[in-house]
């Protein structure tokens, strides 16, 4: 078969920038992003507070950082990808959205890739924010200096000589793993319609996994929750890319399958 023609493939690719910035406006607009983020905000402070009861020689922003968020994101992620932007789908589905949009011309690929990038981008701002605003909020009240009580091990010869980029690095860890989970709720919304159960689908999936997946185990290589307790992932032979690798390919199984199955359904009620 003969590849379609180049004017087809700039169509398609304008009609999903055009779904893609309909879908962000409806997602930003929604309080629930900013309320979230409060929460998370609030809880990486509260972590700050913890980080004042460990001894440590010198304490500094980067290494407060570093200890509250891994602390608190490995049971705040899951909750945040799901409830963030995992229902996207869910809502349109609960009044008839996508029946709607399509009848108007719009391809069904073009509405899931449109929807798949939505909840990507709106999960990277909605992550990316908190962090960044919880580093710069540290640095008023702990000195910018070397990470020390938590050496970063992931890479430490970079933490040693750059902690500022260590820490994003981290940051970069987190970000990919959220996108991870909102894409399990996003392919589990092709067939359920069911907010909550969305929304909760990366929470029930972590646990589950966390139970079943013995961290005292060689399985521990696959095991989630072990991939976001960074610095104890040192100690289990990881490495900063491997980790990072380990989230984006699970995110590129989830949204590739959400895409997949939903373009080659035909009933979209």
């Amino acid at each position: 078969m003969p590849p379609p023609p180049l004017f087809l493939l700039e169509k398609e690719g304008d009609s999903v920038m055009r779904m893609l910035k309909f879908e962000l406006r409806r997602l930003f607009r929604r309080r629930k992003l900013l309320l979230l983020a409060i929460l998370g905000f609030v809880l990486l402070m509260g972590g700050a507070v913890n980080y004042l009861d460990y001894g440590t020689s010198r304490r500094t922003s980067f290494e407060a950082f570093i200890f509250v968020t891994d602390l608190i994101l490995p049971f705040l992620l899951p909750l945040f990808g799901g409830f963030a932007t995992g229902d996207t789908l869910a809502v349109d589905r609960l009044i008839g959205l996508p029946a709607l949009i399509m009848s108007r011309g719009v391809s069904p690929l073009t509405y899931i890739l449109a929807k798949a990038l939505g909840a990507v981008v709106g999960q990277v701002c909605l992550i990316a924010g908190i962090l960044g605003v919880a580093l710069l909020a540290l640095m008023p009240f702990f000195p910018v200096g070397p990470l020390s009580m938590f050496s970063g091990g992931l890479v430490p010869d970079l933490a040693a000589v750059n902690p500022l980029l260590y820490c994003l690095s981290v940051s970069l860890v987190y970000i990919t793993a959220a996108v991870a989970f909102c894409g399990v709720s996003l392919l589990l919304s092709i067939w359920v319609k069911n907010r909550f159960v969305v929304m909760a689908s990366p929470v029930v999936l972590y646990i589950a996994a966390l139970y079943a997946l013995d961290v005292n185990s060689p399985l521990i290589a696959i095991n989630p929750y072990a991939h976001l307790l960074l610095e104890q992932a040192a100690g289990a032979g990881f490495t900063l890319l491997g980790v990072i690798g380990y989230w984006a390919l699970l995110g590129t199984f989830f949204y590739t399958a959400a895409v997949l199955a939903f373009s080659l359904q035909r009933d979209y009620v």
